[in-house]
């Protein structure tokens, strides 16, 4: 990567050498001249200090950094049709991140892309490396359907487990929607977590119609509540990764993975149910949440740089799922898109679908890298940002393929770049 950056060093447009860093989503007017006379990007000599090479710019071939710390900010929307190359872009990224340990990483994978071996866009029999195989002492993956994977031939991962006793009430809370329950229920569940404590789930589970209106009649409970919240989380039985009971907590396991500076990737069943990958996420981003509250606090009182939390960066595909307008006001990612820049965590959304994400979690997006898009998705993509018909003119420009246009809190002036391709010519050492 180091004799990449020297070789675009040396065709770098020397006036893209002097710029000063702005942060706002309000732009002037650009066009092609604006980039003659101010470049706006990291300086060059300050690769060493956690920039990175994101592309070239397509008007003057400079190559354009991308100053980590300064993106690491805000939270990240990374957009574009299918093929045309977002994932790969987000790989590039979150490489330069491990190699730079700029941030650990915890990316929620359904489709097999990001921790291990992959199939090379548009070329059938050719395979690009994933994370694991690039950074094997720095990554771990966890999957959900470890038969599945171990059937395959891959022995180099993880399982991820769930029983009902590590459920609690408030990651019900967190998929009521998705699981149809209502507020009624969630008050009685709360009654069965009073009286059964961690074994709630598997006590309703054993429960008859009889056994449910006693309870009732002697705790005060809603006997039609119970039975709905009880055929409803039967639904959780069908997940291939849970269990009635397990003598480890896996969730757990990964969070200690974080906490030694593991980056980790969640892998999901090929069959994938989207309960479990809504399911484990929640359940997974609440306790970074808490976690990082306490971390965030112990900081603030000692003033320690020991104390200092490390950087989060948490990556989420096909985001629509969270992060629609049904959805994310009831679970923790609108929390955590809002609360983000105070407790040390980024959030990386990666979507075909802008017009899916709801429009306020749109605005919690402070740089937003997008590919080309069909007109109703640039639409929302520029609803709530000012200076949209100089970014449309912009986005106008971008090619099907390999090309993005950048903007946001993490550069100073939006640009359109041909991004770097990653291939075996990137990571090769």
């Amino acid at each position: 990567m180091k004799e990449f950056d020297r070789e675009w060093e040396y065709r770098k447009n020397d006036k893209s050498k002097n710029s000063e860093y702005k942060n706002k989503l309000k732009f002037k007017q650009v066009n092609d001249s604006y980039y003659d006379s101010q470049p706006v990007f990291s300086k060059a000599d300050n690769i060493d200090r956690r920039s990175f090479a994101i592309g070239t710019h397509i008007g003057t071939n400079s190559i354009i950094y991308l100053d980590f710390d300064r993106l690491l900010q805000t939270n990240v929307g990374v957009f574009g049709n299918s093929g045309t190359g977002k994932t790969f872009l987000t790989k590039l990224m979150l490489s330069d991140l491990i190699h730079q340990q700029a941030a650990v990483n915890l990316i929620f994978d359904l489709h097999s892309e990001y921790g291990r071996e992959a199939a090379l866009q548009d070329q059938q029999f050719s395979t690009v490396k994933g994370l694991s195989q690039m950074f094997p002492s720095a990554v771990e993956i966890y999957v959900t359907d470890p038969d599945s994977i171990f059937r395959s031939g891959v022995r180099e991962v993880q399982e991820l487990y769930l029983s009902y006793d590590q459920i609690e009430v408030e990651d019900i809370k967190l998929v009521s929607r998705e699981l149809g329950i209502s507020e009624d229920s969630l008050d009685n569940a709360n009654i069965l977590y009073t009286e059964f404590g961690k074994k709630w789930i598997t006590q309703l589970f054993n429960m008859t119609n009889d056994e449910i209106q006693i309870f009732c009649d002697k705790k005060r409970g809603d006997r039609n509540s119970i039975m709905a919240l009880q055929r409803k989380l039967l639904r959780l039985d069908n997940l291939k990764n849970m269990r009635d009971v397990l003598p480890h907590n896996y969730i757990h396991q990964l969070l200690r993975s974080l906490e030694a500076g593991k980056n980790v990737v969640v892998e999901f069943s090929p069959q994938l149910d989207m309960l479990c990958y809504m399911l484990m996420a929640n359940m997974i981003c609440r306790r970074i949440h808490i976690h990082y509250i306490k971390k965030t606090k112990k900081f603030l009182q000692t003033k320690a740089q020991s104390d200092t939390p490390r950087r989060l960066v948490i990556t989420v595909e096909d985001a629509h799922h969270l992060l629609n307008s049904n959805t994310v006001h009831h679970n923790i990612f609108s929390t955590l898109l809002r609360q983000s820049w105070k407790f040390y965590i980024t959030l990386f959304v990666v979507e075909r679908y802008p017009s899916r994400i709801d429009k306020e979690i749109m605005s919690e997006l402070g740089t937003r890298i997008t590919g080309f898009l069909n007109a109703e998705e640039i639409d929302a993509m520029f609803t709530d940002v000012a200076s949209n018909q100089s970014l449309r003119y912009m986005m106008s420009k971008v090619d099907s393929s390999q090309q993005a246009l950048i903007f946001g809190y993490g550069v100073t002036a939006p640009v359109v770049v041909q991004t770097r391709v990653y291939d075996a010519k990137f990571y090769r050492e």
